[in-house]
């Protein structure tokens, strides 16, 4: 079995060197990952 099948590229992290917070959460769905964008689907 291939487990590259279903495995996604996400979007590059926001950070810079005054970061202190890490905030967790779910790979952006396909539309905002083809826009670069987080949150890019209209509805």
């Amino acid at each position: 079995m291939n487990s590259d099948i279903n495995k996604v590229q996400s979007l590059e992290p926001v950070i810079n060197k005054n970061s202190r917070v890490l905030i967790l959460g779910s790979v952006p769905g396909k539309e905002s990952l083809a826009k670069k964008h987080y949150y890019a689907n209209p509805r």
